[in-house]
């Protein structure tokens, strides 16, 4: 008695996958992909509604945080159980993203984490990130940059793709209301400087400044002279 039959077969009908259907459905699952793929790929596999270069879901978690997580305790800092997070990075590389119902801020935020951690490139990218670092560690400024360091970081920026340009305001616009929340979520410009390091493997002083100078001061009261380095685009939900 055979337990197989012809090659590619088993016993009961059920087809097995041959090299190429194997290698075809490889190509369509990495055409889903979206966290482990270099930025550009994901915008493509997961685009955003209105064409802005940032994939849906990190704009859905953005977005999330900000309706509903800006006085949250620990927002950024609290993690979710790693295997909710699984299911979370499974349904958006499986392109079942309207699958996603998040319980809570941690996370939203959580989920945006492991986006931001799975870059397979240096967001600054290679040929420009000792620049960004050169530029801000010339900035002496105490708080908000007033200097020509935040003038030439604005340049610097519009010299990435656009989709790098467009995360990294996303990003930092949403920290800086993170902040200007500080009193009830807990979340100082220094706490979200060192995740921020983490999550994107940028410098200290490189951050400091992408948070200070965003889109106009974290708190209220700051010159409207001070150079915004994200204020060209608009985050809201």
């Amino acid at each position: 008695m055979h337990l197989f039959g012809r090659k590619g077969k088993k016993v009961g009908g059920i087809v097995g996958k041959t090299g190429k259907e194997v290698a075809q459905q490889q190509q369509r699952l990495l055409q889903l992909r979206v966290l482990g793929v270099p930025l550009a790929q994901a915008v493509r596999n997961n685009p955003s509604y209105d064409g802005v270069p940032v994939p849906a879901v990190v704009r859905e978690c953005l977005d999330f945080i900000s309706l509903y997580g800006l006085q949250v305790e620990g927002v950024y800092r609290v993690s979710s159980p790693k295997s909710r997070l699984d299911d979370l990075e499974k349904l958006t590389n499986d392109g079942r993203m309207d699958q996603i119902v998040f319980q809570d801020a941690h996370e939203a935020a959580g989920l945006l984490k492991r986006f931001l951690h799975q870059l397979p490139e240096n967001i600054l990218t290679p040929q420009l990130s000792h620049r960004f670092d050169r530029e801000a560690n010339e900035c002496q400024c105490v708080d908000l940059c007033r200097c020509s360091a935040a003038v030439r970081l604005k340049e610097l920026l519009l010299q990435l793709p656009s989709e790098n340009f467009h995360l990294l305001a996303f990003v930092f616009r949403n920290v800086q209301l993170v902040i200007q929340k500080e009193s009830a979520n807990k979340m100082s410009l220094p706490a979200m400087g060192v995740l921020l390091q983490a999550m994107l493997d940028l410098p200290r002083n490189v951050v400091k400044l992408f948070i200070t100078n965003a889109a106009g001061p974290t708190t209220e009261g700051g010159p409207s002279s001070t150079v915004q380095l994200f204020d060209s685009v608009d985050i809201g939900p």
